[in-house]
């Protein structure tokens, strides 16, 4: 029998359930599998498994990297929250820019995060 309630987690350990698998955490797995390791930070969900935020840092080789928020051209249903640079926490807007380092949170569709992993993911 399958269920797909996260908030039941805890029955797991009551039961004595040895495990307990969760489609949303299987999708964080596989953006992890698509991105280089190190530039997911980490994945959680909001809105009843509606929303997915992402923090990801910002690799070399990033082709977005040093141009302007508003030429880069984000697929739609993509929305980044905020950019911690060192200790800055900078609220983005068009003219701010992505350097490699930065780690920045992303708002996203669950549907989209393969979207997400395209798109940030470093050439070269």
């Amino acid at each position: 029998m399958e269920v797909n309630q996260p908030s039941y987690g805890p029955v797991v350990d009551t039961l004595g359930l040895d495990q307990a698998v969760h489609p949303r955490l299987v999708t964080a797995s596989t953006i992890l599998s698509l991105l280089r390791r190190e530039a997911v930070l980490s994945v959680s969900f909001l809105k009843d498994d509606k929303v997915e935020v992402m923090e990801l840092a910002i690799q070399p080789g990033f082709p977005g990297a040093n141009k302007k928020l508003r030429f880069l051209k984000l697929p739609r249903g993509i929305l980044i929250g905020s950019i911690c640079r060192g200790k800055e926490v900078i609220i983005p807007r068009g003219d701010d820019v992505l350097l490699p380092g930065d780690r920045v949170v992303i708002f996203t569709r669950p549907e989209m995060a393969d979207t997400v992993a395209r798109y940030f993911k470093p050439r070269g």
